[in-house]
């Protein structure tokens, strides 16, 4: 059903998903909850507490129809489950929405980390001027404007103001 439009690799039980995900770095996952060995909860469980899958999207693909199955899976870190049996056309458009997902996500974090590096550079930049200004002026320093004519009222509050 995927073949055509995706690189698919096929792991037959939960640990050899586990095995061939950290090795592949999967765009996508998808994962039955009936696996010999370790069940998809467990596995997919796993894959979240490992720091270069836990952004993978999981879907969960199963016979197990339950709302308690399915509220589980999503509580182990699932972003979505298919019911079996299932239409191909449904498991095509959520695994073409969760990868579109995954790709805006990224973007975001790209650009995050760009803004940031802006922060920073701006930051250096804003720290570097203000080493280089040497001193401000006192209040001291300021000249005299109360020895004005009546017109410089206006200067001679501003300058009151600034300290």
């Amino acid at each position: 059903m995927l073949r055509g439009a995706y690189r698919l690799r096929v792991a037959t039980d939960g640990q050899g998903a586990l095995e061939l995900a950290a090795a592949v770095s999967p765009d996508l996952i998808l994962l039955d909850i009936m696996m010999p060995g370790l069940d998809g909860f467990a596995a997919c469980r796993r894959l979240k507490a490992e720091q270069d899958l836990r952004d993978v999207p999981a879907i969960f693909v199963s016979a197990l129809a339950e709302t308690r199955q399915k509220v589980r899976a999503l509580a182990e870190g699932g972003a979505d489950y298919v019911t079996k049996p299932f239409q191909p056309e449904e498991v095509e458009a959520r695994v073409a929405t969760h990868l579109r997902l995954r790709r805006l996500q990224r973007e975001l974090e790209e650009h995050n980390a760009h803004l940031e590096g802006l922060v920073r550079e701006r930051t250096r930049d804003l720290l570097k001027a203000n080493e280089e200004v040497t001193c401000w002026p006192g209040p001291d320093d300021l000249p005299d404007f109360t020895t004005r004519s009546a017109g410089d009222t206006e200067a001679s509050v501003v300058a009151q103001e600034l300290y």
